[in-house]
């Protein structure tokens, strides 16, 4: 057994989703071929650089969240992801558990 030289990775070992990370876990269907980045929070490729409730533009884009709209956090779907403000997904968290607790 060989000790000290690393396996070089080749092009086709990167993330089938962002390209840019090489793929951590290997395995069947599309999760095999991903970064850890893109397996876990999928849903931050989708992330805008802007609230699309306020408007706020932030200076460093961790000053942004994705909300699910359905409050599904498995549907990662284009149309039920918002990018929102840290203020306003507090806000729109708070009304959509009060709404859940009135009912």
């Amino acid at each position: 057994m060989k000790v000290g030289r690393k396996k070089r990775r080749n092009k086709g070992d990167m993330c089938v989703i962002c390209n840019k990370y090489p793929v951590r876990n290997k395995g069947n269907g599309i999760w095999g071929k991903t970064c850890i980045y893109c397996h876990r929070k999928p849903y931050l490729l989708f992330r805008k650089t802007f609230c699309e409730e306020c408007g706020f533009i932030p200076k460093y884009t961790c000053q942004l969240d994705v909300h699910h709209i359905d409050g599904n956090r498995l549907n990662n779907n284009v149309n039920n992801l918002k990018t929102l403000c840290a203020n306003c997904h507090r806000l729109i968290s708070y009304e959509q558990s009060l709404e859940r607790a009135a009912a």
